[in-house]
């Protein structure tokens, strides 16, 4: 909600925003996305709301692979939401943002977003491995996704 209070010389703006949209028009929220995705090769998404209830990567298509077919189960994609708003909540707590490995274990960020120390969105990009892959990482990450079901 923006109030705008009429002075006699200029007008002032206060600002009590619910959430990132409340700020920015979602034709500039895509064209930060397309902006950062095309200068870092990640994706991003900018959440709406303190659990993450609305996670839109962009783009889509570009999406890792690995993630793609983790999220093709139910379970694999409770799993995702739970580990990133996990990570939300803790860079909303924290007032800082957070580096974490998901439970596939790849990387990711999150960055809150916080104005007049309400939450009103935060920045999630990542789907990163900050090592090469070896046969033990693989190993792993199958041992913690076996009662997914995938095709390795």
């Amino acid at each position: 909600m923006c109030r705008i209070t009429q002075t006699r010389h200029k007008k002032l703006i206060t600002m009590d925003p619910k959430s990132i949209e409340d700020i920015l028009s979602k034709k500039l929220l895509s064209e930060l996305r397309s902006l950062f995705y095309k200068a870092t090769d990640m994706t991003i998404s900018f959440v709406v709301g303190k659990r993450g209830e609305d996670v839109n990567f962009f783009p889509k298509s570009e999406r890792s692979q690995f993630c793609k077919i983790i999220q093709s189960t139910p379970q694999g994609k409770a799993r995702c939401f739970l580990s990133d708003s996990e990570a939300i909540q803790i860079a909303f707590k924290n007032k800082k943002p957070r580096i974490y490995e998901c439970h596939g274990g790849l990387v990711n960020i999150v960055v809150p977003i916080i104005m007049q120390n309400n939450l009103i969105g935060s920045i999630l990009s990542g789907q990163v491995l900050t090592k090469k892959p070896t046969l033990k990482n693989f190993l792993s990450v199958k041992k913690k996704t076996k009662d997914l079901k995938i095709n390795y």
